[in-house]
């Protein structure tokens, strides 16, 4: 053999670390080797460089090694391989096969915004999955019982009472890198709108109404030979307004 190598790495870690590889490297025989081509590789690696080796030298040549952050939990298998073309014939060695695995990962963003105008409040709550593994979770955001007629929310809430509180609850699950959006709205538009509307009826009605009330009741009734010869009609008139009427 004229080159013995060696390689060493994280057996298990996040994809979202870089991975030292290490490649010993050591010439057995009293010659220089020029373009000796040096390569790692797997499933899911294949870094490679040249370097130079001189006669009886020990040489260690590192890789960093970078994953996809959403690459899913595996496992892999990674090989050393060296090539040196010399003038009569191309050499290559191989290392053994060294596992590593990708690990699953996840972690819950949460931010809330808020959005005011007039008379209504939008609270956005959202979660964010920065993970490579799906992730469940749950939502949970106290509803007062006052402000509860005027709330709704998207997706729909379910109802929760405990402790003598409210709470709205979602519950969700998260692919890896993506986002649920809950949305809280409290909108007092339609309550003011429905009292202006009942303000401006009340005030048309007492602006618009005849200011004269007229009622009338019968005073006496004469009857003969069993019939009504005649009756008298007694009329009311009221003047409900403030001015005179003529």
């Amino acid at each position: 053999r004229l080159i013995r190598r060696q390689r060493q790495m994280c057996i298990r870690d996040s994809p979202r670390n870089k991975v030292p590889v290490k490649v010993r490297l050591k010439n057995l025989v009293p010659i220089n080797m020029s373009n000796v081509h040096v390569e790692v590789e797997s499933r899911l690696i294949k870094e490679e460089k040249l370097v130079e080796l001189n006669s009886l030298q020990e040489l260690t040549e590192y890789f960093v090694v970078s994953f996809n952050p959403l690459e899913k939990p595996k496992k892999d298998m990674v090989t050393a391989i060296v090539t040196y073309p010399s003038k009569n014939k191309t050499y290559v060695w191989k290392s053994e096969a060294k596992s590593f695995e990708i690990i699953g990962y996840s972690s819950q963003v949460k931010s809330r915004d808020i959005v005011k105008s007039f008379l209504k409040r939008q609270l956005y709550i959202k979660v964010f999955n920065k993970g490579n593994i799906k992730k469940s979770g749950q939502i949970k955001e106290e509803a007062s019982y006052f402000h509860y007629l005027f709330t709704s929310t998207t997706p729909q809430a379910q109802i929760l009472e405990t402790d003598g509180k409210r709470y709205f609850v979602w519950d969700f699950k998260l692919e890896p890198y993506a986002t649920y959006t809950a949305v809280i709205v409290k909108n007092y538009r339609p309550f003011i709108f429905v009292i202006l509307a009942l303000t401006i009826i009340v005030i048309a009605y007492y602006t618009l109404r005849s200011p004269l009330v007229v009622t009338k009741s019968v005073a006496s009734i004469k009857k003969h030979e069993g019939g009504i010869s005649s009756l008298k009609i007694k009329l009311h008139l009221k003047n409900r307004s403030k001015y005179t009427l003529e």
